[in-house]
């Protein structure tokens, strides 16, 4: 049998292994780092049940995080650790099976042709592969506006529960002026979350997904892999991955020792973003990497005025993005952005408030809930920050290469406001706030790039491919879990070709 290799098991990993899985000719071998991630998944039947399980989290979120606002997603009360910028804990790392995708919000939408533009590739060779991701990850959504610009979403199960505020929200026209610069639409989130009835992680809506899901309702690619790792040509070994090379080598760290396997007749690096980066720059002798775009995110409150959202103040909700607010650009110089919208969640101000003193003050934030939604909105990489990568002291090394550009900002939140300040909706007219850092991380290896270069087949060395974000030409703002998965089973099924 041949030898193959996969390093990494978040998002890419997935879509890598989706397509080494179904070869029966195929040794293989998964590395790791895999550092434990506690679970505490639960069949938990009432109300109270689920009210007594997140308490404890709670707790447990208090003593041991540090208080921020707005607070990062934790699971169960683990947080990521981070890789430093300049001195400052910023980028997140990804050391558990599963990757970042243990944390994200489920978020799922396709790129389209515009944001393929600067690719080598189009939606239409891309269109199988996210098919074949969604037949394995499921998506919820709905028919609605959003399909205006994204004409296929692959939407394959019901709808997530939106409340009464979103609904409204959703279902009116969002017409603008002509001299604005943007088309304003909006759908619902389409996500991979199980929404089927009958399901044993159908969600149920209890509002607490940013503490850890006890259902285990998101999905996350440890969910598929773990049932990959059983079969009998599949191995994981717990290591750190150090280098590759040309003729088949992996270096990797384990128990603080370097071995060596050898042998595989293709190595695909899916470690994310900065793993695979700080691989392949060891690998190649080369220092130094083309800057790591990151997008910009902006927060702003749109506040709801509604009647009906006092006395619907107790409905079953959501924490993660339940609405999706398309900006179109009318002209060819901008690009596409998004916000999503959130409720006025619990874990906002949970994470930062003993359990004594939420239970005086949780009626004031249910009472809240609709009259307050969040909205975070997503800029285009050649807009957000960036930073240089760099091994130094064989370590990665970051620093700020670009700072976000806010002047893009007024003419985007003028288009919105015109779009949503009617019907009981207002955003106050105050500066959105940047977001400090965010988890869209792409572009240290792109295709055809400067300093290392990776050919259109991802193959960065002879049978070596980058499979994760690195390689993104360019990063829009759509959400990008969804490209990483489809683009890994597309390098991977191209690679088994040649």
């Amino acid at each position: 049998m041949k030898k193959v290799a996969v390093i990494g098991t978040g998002a890419a990993g997935l879509g890598v292994l989706s397509v080494l899985i179904e070869k029966k000719d195929l040794e293989i071998t998964v590395f790791e780092i895999a550092k434990p991630l506690e679970k505490e998944l639960s069949d938990l039947q009432t109300k109270k049940d689920i009210k007594n399980f997140y308490d404890k989290i709670y707790d447990k979120i208090y003593k041991n995080q540090k208080r921020k606002f707005p607070p990062p997603k934790t699971n169960f009360a683990n947080s990521l650790p981070k890789f430093k910028v300049e001195g400052k804990e910023k980028i997140f790392k990804s050391e558990n099976l599963g990757g970042l995708t243990n944390f994200w919000g489920g978020t799922a939408l396709p790129f389209t042709e515009k944001e393929f533009q600067d690719w080598h590739i189009s939606y239409q060779d891309m269109k199988p592969y996210y098919e074949k991701v969604a037949n394995i990850t499921g998506i919820s959504g709905g028919s609605d506006d959003l399909n205006t610009y994204f004409k296929d979403d692959f939407v394959n199960r019901p709808s997530i529960i939106m409340t009464s505020a979103f609904q409204k929200l959703n279902n009116f026209k969002k017409k603008t002026k002509s001299t604005n610069s943007y088309f304003v639409f909006s759908g619902v989130n389409r996500c991979m979350i199980e929404t089927r009835e009958n399901e044993q992680r159908q969600c149920v809506a209890c509002g607490e997904c940013l503490a850890g899901c006890f259902k285990d309702s998101i999905y996350c690619s440890y969910q598929t892999i773990d049932e990959y790792l059983k079969h009998d040509n599949v191995q994981i070994i717990k290591a750190k991955v150090y280098k590759v090379t040309e003729n088949g080598t992996i270096e990797a760290i384990i128990d603080g020792k370097v071995q060596e396997f050898l042998n595989f007749e293709k190595i695909y690096l899916a470690a994310g973003c900065p793993n695979t980066t700080e691989i392949v720059m060891r690998s190649t002798g080369i220092h130094k990497a083309e800057p790591m775009q990151d997008n910009a995110v902006y927060v702003f409150p749109i506040l709801n005025f509604n009647f009906s959202s006092i006395k619907n103040y107790n409905e079953n909700s959501l924490s993660i993005n339940n609405l999706i607010i398309g900006l179109e650009p009318q002209t060819e110089d901008k690009q596409y952005a998004q916000a999503l919208v959130y409720t006025n969640f619990d874990y906002m101000w949970r994470y930062n408030i003993p359990n004594s003193i939420w239970r005086l003050t949780n009626w004031i934030f249910k009472l809240l809930r609709n009259r307050i939604l969040w909205a975070r909105l997503y800029v285009h990489g050649k807009d957000s920050q960036s930073y240089t990568i760099s091994l130094k002291n064989d370590e990665l090394n970051f620093s700020y290469a670009q700072k976000a550009n806010k002047k893009i900002i007024p003419e985007m939140m003028r288009s919105i406001r015109c779009a949503l300040n009617k019907k009981g909706f207002w955003i106050p007219p105050i500066a959105p706030i940047l977001q400090k850092s965010n988890s869209h991380y792409s572009s240290t290896l792109p295709y055809n790039g400067k300093n290392i270069p990776v050919n259109e087949n991802g193959e960065v060395l002879k049978n070596v491919y980058v499979c994760d974000s690195s390689v993104f030409p360019t990063l829009p703002a759509v959400s990008l879990t969804f490209t990483i998965m489809a683009n890994a089973a597309r390098i991977t099924d191209k690679s088994l070709e040649l």
